[in-house]
């Protein structure tokens, strides 16, 4: 009731201040104790957060979902404990909300206060508390004992009508209870009932840096333009350290694979010039998503991949690293010139394949390199290299010319295609049914929106929205962004991962979903997931068993 004076809350007040006031210190005169808080509060240590220092649910509403604390004796105080109100109506409205229906009942006393609990410092909104306007229960005060335990059994389960829009009606079933700690006061129910934390210690500093897992965040270390990685820095052009922390990161990259530090740094030997540090993460980060979308569709039982196919492959590093990661696969890589790069990337990844095979228990070993091995060096480009993965092949030509190959067991690539690259590869792969993955690069806006203008848009702005179109256009299934500091060409679009029918078609005559689509995807760890040549390892299943040489996919 308005005007009446809260003793409690007046008592908490005076507790705050006083204890706010000893932190100062004790001082002879007004002035010097002013200085002396002003000092005080200057060397303080700096907060960080505030934590709940009370203790916990089961001194504050002993029973309310835990039978096992149950008192037997009387409550001392007349209050109760509301619960299951709707977090979606505001607090002060659902203050008056529930004083009206108190009104309304039949009881001898009177409701003196009700006060919600929202957040605070102490209990601040957490992931689960997203659209929550407060925690959900209120504390109701009473003039007398017997006052709250008739009003306490007249609401438990009674319904209360509110403008909640989550419950059928606005009608919600409350939930009572008169056992009430002593630790649900004020400021457990503003959600400040806690103590000022200094911030956490510094994790510690291991004695071998290049130990630590690496974090992409450390590539603003690394030869950067504006806001990306260089495109012309290569790996003999980084210092030691950083050297060290790439290889790590290479060690991590696939699941049960380490030998990728190894591989990269033969490559390094075999032709230096073209393992520039942007092209190398930038491949090992879509590879990862290649993995995880095949993982997936494989784990929905919705498609088994059984060919690869890298359009418009340039140097063709994923599809080298997919050709090494599934041995029992086979990737067809397509462009219109075979590249040096190429030649290197598939040497570096062949000789390893060929240790394994040969020499299974040292095939990690780094070997010097054969003066055979060596490609486009200082003199120019020389013989190419003996050792090819078996389950790789390289066509030269159009796109066009490996289309008879896909089918729906396939899953179609093209990473950073240009313009028309990137539409006859999707042409490819959706007249096929094929899986799909694209990383756009250039985008003219004609190729999919001929009677649309796009104008007064930022370089990112265009190229997000371009991605969206064309998400929409091959009803994308998943969207996601390899880190931004690696590519301003970050966003990778997946689909193709039917688990319908083959010629199953809505109303519409699509294939059904928002964007055509009848299959909602979720990732959950599948990056994780062993591919075949580290599954079989770690089964301790023989590499010749494995790596063999499948039919040619066409």
């Amino acid at each position: 009731c308005e005007g009446r004076v809260d003793l409690t809350a007046v008592a908490s007040d005076v507790h705050e201040r006083t204890r706010r006031a000893g932190d100062v210190g004790e001082t002879n005169a007004s002035s010097s104790a002013a200085a002396g808080a002003s000092a005080s509060t200057s060397a303080a240590p700096r907060v960080y957060k505030k934590v709940f220092s009370g203790v916990g649910w089961r001194a504050a509403a002993p029973g309310f979902g835990n039978p096992e604390d149950k008192r037997d004796d009387a409550p001392r105080r007349p209050r109760i404990l509301v619960g299951n109100l709707p977090t979606d109506v505001d607090p002060d409205e659902l203050v008056d909300i529930i004083e009206a229906h108190c009104e309304s009942l039949d009881y001898d006393g009177e409701l003196r206060r009700t006060q919600m609990a929202v957040f605070g410092p102490a209990r601040p909104k957490l992931k689960r508390d997203r659209g929550r306007l407060h925690r959900g229960f209120a504390l109701l005060t009473f003039d007398t004992v017997a006052a709250a335990l008739s009003c306490a059994a007249l609401l438990d389960g009674a319904d209360l009508r509110t403008p909640s829009k989550k419950t059928e009606g606005g009608l919600r079933p409350m939930k009572c209870t008169t056992e009430v700690g002593d630790a649900m006061d004020d400021r457990f129910m503003d959600g400040t009932q806690g103590e000022d934390a200094p911030p956490p210690p510094p994790p510690p500093v291991p004695d071998d840096p290049s130990a630590a897992p690496f974090s992409l965040s450390e590539l603003r270390r690394f030869p950067m333009r504006s806001n990306c990685l260089s495109t012309h820095a290569t790996l003999e052009d980084l210092d030691p350290a950083l050297r060290d922390r790439l290889a790590r990161y290479f060690r991590d990259a696939c699941e049960g694979l380490p030998e990728f530090a190894g591989v990269f740094a033969r490559a390094e030997r075999l032709a230096g010039k073209y393992t520039r540090v942007k092209e190398i993460v930038e491949s090992v980060e879509a590879f990862k998503v290649v993995v995880s979308f095949v993982a997936t569709c494989e784990r929905t039982g919705a498609r088994k991949v059984r060919k690869f196919f890298d359009l418009a492959c340039g140097h063709g590093l994923v599809g080298i690293m997919l050709a090494y990661a599934y041995p029992d696969r086979a990737v067809m890589a397509c462009d219109r010139k075979r590249r040096e790069s190429f030649e290197a990337f598939d040497a570096a990844f062949a000789h390893f394949a060929s240790r394994e095979e040969n020499s299974p228990a040292t095939f990690h070993d780094e070997r010097e390199v054969e003066p055979e091995d060596v490609v486009g060096g200082a003199a120019g480009p020389s013989r190419v290299p003996s050792r090819r993965l078996p389950n790789l092949e390289f066509v030269e030509g159009e796109l066009d010319v490996l289309a008879p190959c896909v089918d729906s067991n396939s899953l179609v690539l093209a990473l950073h295609g240009c313009n028309e690259a990137n539409k006859d590869s999707m042409r490819i792969a959706t007249s096929a049914s094929a899986l799909w993955c694209v990383m756009p690069c250039c985008i003219r806006a004609n190729l999919y929106l001929p009677n649309c203008t796009v104008s007064k848009m930022t370089d990112d702005q265009r190229y997000a929205f371009m991605c969206g179109v064309m998400a929409c256009e091959y009803g994308a299934q998943m969207a996601r962004c390899i880190d931004r500091r690696i590519t301003n060409r970050a966003v990778v679009l997946c689909g193709g991962c039917e688990d319908r029918a083959e010629g199953d078609v809505d109303e519409g005559g699509g294939t059904g979903g928002p964007f055509g689509t009848s299959t909602k995807l979720r990732f959950y760890s599948d990056h994780k997931h062993l591919v075949t040549r580290a599954r079989r390892r770690k089964d301790g299943t023989s590499a010749v068993a494995f790596v063999s040489n499948p039919s040619n996919p066409c």
